[in-house]
């Protein structure tokens, strides 16, 4: 259940005795820090605290997750108020129709009990990742975003597209919660042009594999319909050509994980191993230029969050317990990701994909080394020899 997407400025209860409530840390909460409930008439001299947002806590009932609220106001002698909202999922509720409905008060009125039925109440779809094209297998789940993650993006003519495969898209966005491809266009608009459920990987041929959608949005009437042509590569996501007209959009994505492994992917044992790029006859990738103890420092994303140290070759003296890709979260937490061996190796030009195997954790390495797509293209030199 995805709580941020239910936190905003206040959210009006549906018993006509109370004005609002706030459910997460928010700009008409802040200063309360928590769940906060006024009477609608008449106003008090401030409003009173239910429950605080700090120490609030969440568990589980048989309709689904419990958001409890404590530390409110002195309600009787040394008794806090407390709240308990019980969340029901309802697919079918609209994100503008979504409001708590005050149940009851208990505990002699110090225990206040609300439901709230909503999509973001539910769990998140999940379909399936793999197909069988002839005696080709295909796997896209490195590609799916898991909870925690961010979706795939793409840009054009100043929209933007999430798009996330197998599961809906876990980042906030101002979708349907259930959504697979989220477009959010120049004028500020949020449309869920592909629902995770509709989700369908069709294979034409043993070399083009699609990936279709259908979605909530509608224009003059027709369904929104999405189609990814994935085919092997190293080029990424990018929409290729869409009608608004008819809410049809359509997108190439260039993936590894399209490709037959046995005709692309290399393999090194050794550090001192050459290998030769597919497309370029003389250029050769020298693992050994990057073999460095201390790694390569890599930062994700616009603001610090997680921060990579990198080695291919050995043990980096940043990971603990002898491994050679590690991150580093906001917290100072450091997490091993992969060790130096069983890597493997896709060129395309200049361009490389490389994958390393995972041992605490399972990351979607890809988009690791998609952030480090730049770093390997400026030190291209110290990479590739003629």
């Amino acid at each position: 259940m995805a709580q941020r997407h239910l936190a905003g400025p206040s959210t009006r209860l549906t018993d006509s005795r109370y004005s609002c409530l706030c459910l997460c840390p928010s700009e008409a909460c802040s200063r309360w820090g928590g769940a906060k409930v006024s009477p609608a008439t008449p106003p008090p001299p401030s409003p009173q605290s239910w429950g605080s947002f700090v120490g609030s806590l969440c568990s589980s009932a048989n309709s689904g997750p419990v958001i409890s609220f404590t530390s409110g106001d002195v309600c009787r002698g040394t008794t806090k108020y407390k709240t308990d909202i019980y969340m029901e999922c309802d697919r079918s509720i609209t994100t503008d129709d979504s409001k708590p409905v005050f149940q009851q008060s208990m505990s002699r009125g110090c225990t206040k009990v609300l439901f709230w039925s909503s999509p973001y109440a539910c769990h998140s779809e999940r379909t399936s990742c793999t197909h069988t094209a002839g005696d080709k297998f295909f796997d896209f789940t490195p590609l799916q975003a898991n909870p925690g993650e961010k979706a795939w993006k793409t840009h054009h003519s100043g929209d933007e597209y999430y798009v996330n495969l197998c599961g809906s898209i876990p980042e906030f966005t101002g979708c349907d919660p259930e959504t697979a491809v989220c477009l959010h266009t120049s004028k500020g608009e949020w449309l869920s042009i592909g629902m995770t459920s509709t989700q369908e990987i069709i294979g034409t041929t043993d070399d083009h594999i699609q990936i279709k959608f259908s979605g909530r949005h509608k224009c003059r009437d027709v369904t929104s319909h999405v189609t990814i042509d994935m085919s092997c590569g190293l080029s990424g996501l990018t929409l290729d050509r869409n009608d608004e007209n008819l809410c049809t959009y359509e997108f190439l994505w260039s993936t590894p994980y399209a490709c037959h492994v046995e005709d692309t992917i290399q393999k090194w044992t050794k550090c001192e191993d050459q290998l030769k790029s597919n497309e370029y006859d003389g250029l050769v990738f020298l693992p050994n230029k990057l073999k460095s103890s201390d790694g390569m420092l890599v930062v994700e994303g616009d603001s610090v969050q997680r921060t990579f140290h990198v080695s291919l070759c050995g043990v980096n003296s940043h990971c603990p317990h002898g491994s050679s890709v590690c991150y580093t979260d906001s917290s100072g937490l450091t997490t091993n990701v992969a060790t130096s061996s069983l890597q493997t190796i896709m060129t395309q030009g200049t361009s490389m994909w490389i994958q390393m195997n995972s041992t605490d954790v399972s990351l979607t390495l890809l988009s690791m080394w998609s952030v480090w797509t730049t770093v390997l293209t400026s030190a291209e030199l110290k990479l590739w020899s003629l």
